[in-house]
């Protein structure tokens, strides 16, 4: 494979379809991924087949690992032992699965950065950007993990475009003001952030998100990926608007789940600039 390959019109005209129908009803991100939800299902079931005979073990030692984490957390855990082993058991083949097709998946997380750019630009959003910001009504945009942030620093984008900050832990947080928090991934954290933001950068618009990715170890709470996403409009307290919503985003899948939050703050940026 050359470079010249991945630079071809058909790879040019399937980003365009897909900018074309990324809509609030329609993710692109699901429609990428899907074939892989297929075949990593069919990769666990086959894996649980094979290790059947020994299974009864697995559920024995799934039944220390509850009650060792109950003592630890002083929390009841929200597994049966069955079902611990069982999720023990799809991550061992799920981490084989992302670690055969690490490159692929990759490569699907940048063509919908692709896809995503393409869009606010068709879509004239990067006009309405240009056309705020030359007024003083500019962009601050904070996120736990870089995926909006590329597709918004097209040509021009000085104009209307103030600050982008990706804080990854509790110490880079504190280095722009933010105060502690009981949880890093909730409605509080990332309307904390958007304000702060907005203090900071006296902007006219604040894009926010924190989130809870996909992990490559059995999560103890049985927590779902998720994402908080926090719009803020206006430019004083007085005339602030704040939204707030949240999403589970049930995909194993890293790579998925940052287009999907990917696709949320593009639509949240729609709302803020109708």
């Amino acid at each position: 494979m050359t470079p010249n390959q991945f630079a071809n019109p058909e790879l040019a005209d399937a980003v365009e379809q897909y900018a074309s129908k990324l809509s609030p009803d329609y993710s692109t991100a699901a429609e990428l991924f899907k074939q892989h939800h297929t075949e990593s299902e069919k990769d666990y079931q086959r894996h649980l087949q094979q290790i059947s005979p020994s299974f009864p073990l697995l559920e024995e030692q799934a039944a220390q690992d509850l009650l060792r984490w109950e003592q630890e957390s002083g929390r009841t855990q929200n597994y049966t032992a069955k079902e611990l082993a069982e999720a023990k058991v799809y991550m061992q083949a799920l981490n084989g699965y992302r670690l055969l097709h690490k490159a692929e998946l990759a490569f699907l997380n940048g063509a919908h950065q692709s896809i995503v750019a393409v869009a606010i630009e068709n879509s004239k959003l990067s006009e309405k950007f240009r056309e705020k910001g030359k007024l003083g009504k500019k962009l601050a945009v904070v996120e736990t993990s870089s995926r909006i942030a590329p597709c918004l620093t097209f040509s021009g984008s000085s104009d209307y475009l103030q600050a982008m900050i990706v804080p990854y832990g509790k110490e880079a947080r504190a280095v722009f003001g933010e105060k502690a928090v009981k949880s890093l991934v909730s409605s509080e954290a990332v309307e904390e952030s958007a304000r702060n933001l907005q203090r900071l950068f006296n902007v006219e618009y604040v894009l926010a998100e924190t989130s809870a990715a996909p992990r490559d170890e059995v999560a103890k709470s049985k927590r779902k990926p998720e994402v908080y996403i926090c719009e803020i409009t206006g430019g004083n307290e007085k005339n602030m608007a704040l939204h707030t919503a949240h999403e589970i985003i049930n995909t194993p899948f890293r790579e998925e789940f940052n287009c999907r939050v990917r696709e949320l703050m593009y639509f949240a940026l729609q709302r803020m600039y109708s």
